[in-house]
């Protein structure tokens, strides 16, 4: 602005105007001001400034209270962009030019974080006046402040009680004209109130839920709003859609009830689980035949014991808690050692370790009875010690008695049986000694009842090799496949176990100063009538020259896979070694044909032709032993390519056509391509008709057929020949192999074609297939499947 603009003039004039006002106080000015004042609130006039345009371009301070000037320091006359530029980027400016053009108040709440002032929120009202505004201003941070803490506040309180998983609600008494409470309606309820489909807000408690009358939950909500004490209560709430077990707690609230719920159907029920478990194991360890008892330490006294064990100790079963005093006048006084070891033990025993005792007790009716007693630890205190103890114990009084008079009765069949044995020795001595095989008889112990002298010869001391101590190293045992065996699996160990050895082991026994020697060795227990083992028998026989034979065999067999294998080396070597000279002889036997040929010699090109057919097979036979050699070497490769099978189906037969006399007929379906070896696939075509020609009479029709499959083609053969014997079908495909029917002779060659082409086929992933019936022909197929699943070269 210039300052010589006259408005200039006028802002120093009203800035006198007012300062006269205030020094004087004249008239109803000075009044106005007093009352300006007097407010709490900054009460400011402005009057607009405008460009030539007519424009407001900023305002003038026209007047200010005292409220103002603490706030704002003297600013009559001054310009309100220059002295408080924040009120552009507030919007304030804004808001006092549309109060201006518009005529329209306005108030609102106005943050302000500019100049001096320093995030203050204002409560600010504006008035056109005249050419300008009034503007009011009152300071209301501190109760925004106060307002957005307590919204924070009540937010942060309804997020805790929106997480909380308790459902919370609060509901409002309903009263009818005495003021006696009738119902409830809900006022507010949290997310898990919600949740478990309480959610009822402004609706009737009893509308909703006319189950808590019955319940008796209105009831007790009636009661916390009425005398202003904690209601608590846990019930099953099975009404309205609801199976459950409820826990509520209710308190007063203004006229009304807060109560939280919460669903503990899961530990009530887990609750009659415990419950019903409880009184399982109480009657199940009630009717078990063992004494269950838990001690606790270091004191040793019952602290629980099942019916059994209470009834054998001869207490009251109504009294639970029995001492170690009381206890130990009811033990042997030569048992007291053994027991004091047992619960020394168990300050050292770990949870999953057992400890064991047997000793003898006296019952309420003075018998002494044997108990074997079993524990462990079932209980730890804070510091990790053994603080309870958990005890099965077992009368094992009668068992012990059986076992003695087992083992008396043992020892008494094994005496007699002994010394009916020894009676009978010289019999069956003479028995023995004519037995080629060793034979003997062991008792328990493993010493020799009776031994031929052939078994002697194998046991000069008398002893079965695993009890013989100072011996046992003179037999090594094996098993079939040639494995060691420790001297505890020998068979006579096991013999006495009741574990038959048959039909053998296999055992080497080295005796002072001859060679080892190889023995079979069988034993089986012997038992009497209920099953107890007595003894065992052995028979041994030596087969060490069978061992000698059997590796001269073994010795043989190598060499004579060694010496097929030169074979195969001769053959293959030979048939290559032949094949360029052979070839050779070919072309010359077909040159000079051609030039008897053409001199007119025909008898003598007559027998040059026979002689290159002879050649042509000799030839194949090479060729059919070098593909022998390529395929037993694993080196037959195949260089796969598209092919067109009905094409090259073709192709043959039109090759092997004027070669005779019988007449192929084809009927191919249409075929997609498929990848591979086009020559090695010709060669098997070429054979299998070549086959049908030779094992057909003349003259005679031969099908050919090609189809697509699922996952492949198919490409059949079919003759009218004499057809194979079935015994022959398995084997026509082995190399060499010729049937056997008498008409070999009728169709020359080594057995070789279908060997190699049943290996082509294969290494195609492919396989072959052959039906006949004698007089009938037959027909060979093979399948090539789309994705070859052998191995190729591509």
């Amino acid at each position: 602005m210039n300052p010589g603009d006259p408005q200039q003039m006028n802002y120093s004039d009203k800035k006198s105007d007012e300062v006269s006002v205030r020094e004087h106080g004249q008239g109803g000015e000075a009044l106005l001001l007093s009352v300006l004042d007097s407010s709490l609130d900054i009460i400011q006039a402005f009057d607009a400034v405008r460009d030539q345009s007519g424009g407001i371009i900023d305002f003038i301070w026209k007047v200010q209270n005292k409220k103002g000037l603490e706030q704002n320091g003297d600013v009559i006359g001054k310009s309100l962009l220059q002295h408080n530029p924040g009120v552009m980027l507030s919007g304030i400016f804004e808001r006092m030019v549309k109060v201006v053009e518009t005529g329209i108040p306005s108030e609102q709440e106005q943050f302000y974080y500019h100049e001096q002032f320093k995030d203050q929120w204002f409560y600010q009202a504006l008035v056109r006046q005249g050419d300008g505004v009034t503007m009011t201003t009152r300071d209301i941070t501190a109760q925004k402040k106060d307002h957005l803490e307590t919204l924070a506040a009540k937010r942060r309180l309804e997020a805790v009680i929106n997480v909380s998983a308790i459902a919370l609600a609060k509901l409002v008494a309903v009263r009818d004209r005495e003021g006696i409470i009738i119902d409830f309606i809900y006022e507010w309820l949290n997310d898990a109130a919600i949740r478990m489909g309480i959610d009822k807000a402004g609706k009737s408690l009893l509308a909703s839920f006319p189950y808590a009358r019955i319940s008796g939950l209105f009831g007790l909500m009636v009661k916390a709003s009425e005398t202003g004490a904690m209601q608590q209560t846990e019930l099953h709430y099975a009404a309205e859609g609801y199976d459950w077990w409820l826990y509520y707690k209710i308190v007063k609230l203004d006229d009304g009830v807060m109560f939280s719920c919460d669903n503990i159907t899961e530990r009530k029920q887990s609750e009659q689980a415990l419950q019903e478990q409880a009184r399982l194991i109480q009657a199940v360890t009630d009717v078990m035949p063992d004494m269950m008892s838990v001690v606790a330490l270091p004191s040793r006294d019952i602290i629980y014991a099942n019916r059994d064990a209470l009834v054998t100790l001869g207490f009251d079963d109504e009294r639970v808690a029995i001492s170690y005093t009381e206890r130990r006048r009811l033990f042997h006084p030569e048992d007291l050692p053994a027991l004091e070891k047992y619960y020394q033990r168990f300050i050292s025993l770990t949870d999953e370790e057992e400890n064991k005792v047997e000793y003898r007790l006296r019952k309420s009716n003075g018998e002494w009875v044997l108990l074997s007693v079993r524990g462990k630890v079932f209980k730890r205190d804070a510091f990790g010690n053994v603080s309870q103890v958990l005890m099965i114990g077992q009368d094992i009084t009668e068992r012990r008695n059986r076992e003695r008079q087992v083992l008396e009765l043992k020892d008494q069949i094994a005496q007699k049986a002994k010394d009916q044995l020894k009676q009978s020795e010289s019999l069956l001595a003479s028995i023995f000694k004519a037995s080629p095989v060793g034979l003997g008889f062991f008792d328990t112990r493993g010493e020799a009842v009776l031994l031929n002298d052939e078994m002697r010869r194998f046991l000069p001391t008398g002893m079965m090799p695993s009890r013989d101590k100072k011996n046992v190293d003179r037999w090594l045992a094996f098993q079939p496949d040639g494995s060691r065996i420790k001297p505890y699996d020998y068979p006579g160990t096991r013999a006495l176990k009741g574990d038959p050895i048959l039909p053998f082991l296999e055992m080497q026994y080295l005796g002072d100063d001859a060679d080892p020697i190889w023995a079979r060795v069988s034993s089986i227990p012997f038992l009497d009538d209920k099953g107890v083992v007595l003894g065992f028998i052995s028979v041994i026989t030596d087969i060490n020259e069978l061992k000698k034979t059997t590796e001269e065999l073994k010795v043989s067999e190598r060499q004579l896979k060694q010496l097929l294998k030169q074979k195969d080396d001769f053959i293959g070597i030979a048939s290559h070694e032949l094949k360029t000279p052979v070839t050779s002889i070919k072309a010359y036997g077909q040159l000079v044909q051609a030039n008897l040929e053409r001199a007119g010699d025909h008898k003598n090109a007559n027998l040059l032709a026979r002689l290159n057919g002879q050649v042509d097979r000799l030839i194949s036979l090479i060729n059919q032993l070098l593909d022998l050699t390529r395929v037993q070497e694993g080196k037959l490769q195949l260089h796969t390519e598209d092919t067109d099978i009905n094409e090259l189906l073709h192709e043959r037969i039109e090759e092997i056509q004027p070669t005779t006399s019988s007449y192929f007929v084809l009927h191919p379906e249409p075929l997609p391509l498929i990848k591979v070896d086009r020559e090695r696939i010709g060669q098997v075509i070429t054979n299998l008709l070549s086959n049908a020609i030779k094992y057909s009479s003349p003259d005679t029709l031969i099908t050919i057929g090609s189809a697509t499959q699922a996952n492949g083609i198919r490409v059949s053969v079919k003759d009218q020949g004499e057809g194979i014997a079935e015994q022959d079908q398995q084997k026509v495909f082995e190399r060499f192999f010729r049937t056997t029917d008498g008409h070999t002779h009728l169709a020359p060659g080594m057995g070789l074609g279908l060997y190699i082409s049943a290996q082509i086929i294969h290494r195609h992933g492919g396989h072959f297939t052959l039906e006949s019936k004698k007089g009938e022909g037959s027909v060979f197929s093979f399948f090539l499947p789309f994705e070859n699943t052998g191995s190729s070269i591509a």
